[in-house]
């Protein structure tokens, strides 16, 4: 299953968000996102669901390299793309709380099993965190 998610960038923060009580893996971390639809290019994927989850738009800078996680129930392709806040208001839609949480902080959050994966890439790549991108 192809899912893509986003590390929305804003001032050397990287957004997160938590899972509601009410879903799977309820009250972990994770870089928003979900699944890819049938004939959906993962690019048009991560901006429907950042609308549909958080009700903002994004602009993506770069697609990092996919990973690849095996739950117990299933095997995802985490697809995921670096992007930039377009400034609006945050509407949780399938979280029950959002951060921005500085990217030396990230590991203090506990993560779903692939997010956690996705947090080693970023620290080995902390060349797309130095200073400020947007």
């Amino acid at each position: 299953m192809d899912v893509v998610c986003a590390l929305i960038i804003d001032q050397n923060r990287i957004l997160g968000t938590r899972r509601a009580h009410s879903s799977t893996r309820k009250g972990k971390w994770e870089f928003p996102g979900g699944k890819v639809k049938p004939g959906e290019s993962p690019e048009k994927a991560i901006k429907r669901e950042i609308d549909e989850e958080l009700g903002i738009s994004v602009s993506i800078l770069h697609r990092l390299p996919d990973l690849v996680y095996d739950y117990p129930e299933f095997r995802i392709r985490l697809i995921p793309f670096l992007c930039k806040w377009d400034p609006g208001d945050i509407v949780l839609k399938d979280h029950d709380r959002f951060a921005w949480i500085p990217v030396d902080m990230l590991t203090v959050y506990e993560w779903s099993e692939a997010d956690k994966n996705l947090i080693l890439l970023i620290q080995d790549t902390t060349s797309y965190f130095n200073g400020p991108i947007v």
